[in-house]
């Protein structure tokens, strides 16, 4: 591996850039378990896994939403902060659950929930 690092350049460029991008990522996630809410973080995790919906209305979804427990450790938080976060959200009709898909209807309220920018999810 070190040999081809020292004839081919460009391979240990990429893979420095791949270490700088992962370790941005590490910085990043530190800043927001330090400085976000568990609920925040419960928000960023949803707008993470969403995609944009099939049906080109500019909605988003979560195909099959992970189970809360799943969320809750990749939030660093508690099911029961995801049950809440997620179940104020639906009463609120920022998201609406159908099957196992979450279908988030006003993606920019949960980023500015997300941000801390609104303090509940009322619309």
């Amino acid at each position: 591996m070190l040999q081809v690092l020292r004839v081919d350049s460009g391979v240990a460029i990429n893979i420095m850039q791949e270490i700088a991008r992962i370790m941005r990522g590490a910085n990043d996630r530190v800043v927001d378990l330090s400085t976000k809410s568990g609920i925040q973080r419960v928000y960023d995790e949803l707008l993470r896994m969403a995609e944009p919906s099939p049906n080109a209305d500019g909605s988003w979804q979560i195909p099959r939403i992970p189970m809360h427990k799943e969320i809750a450790i990749w939030a660093g938080t508690t099911s029961d902060t995801v049950a809440r976060a997620i179940g104020q959200l639906t009463n609120v009709g920022v998201v609406k659950r159908r099957h196992r898909t979450l279908h988030i209807i006003d993606r920019r309220h949960i980023e500015k929930l997300a941000m801390g920018g609104e303090t509940t999810p009322e619309v």
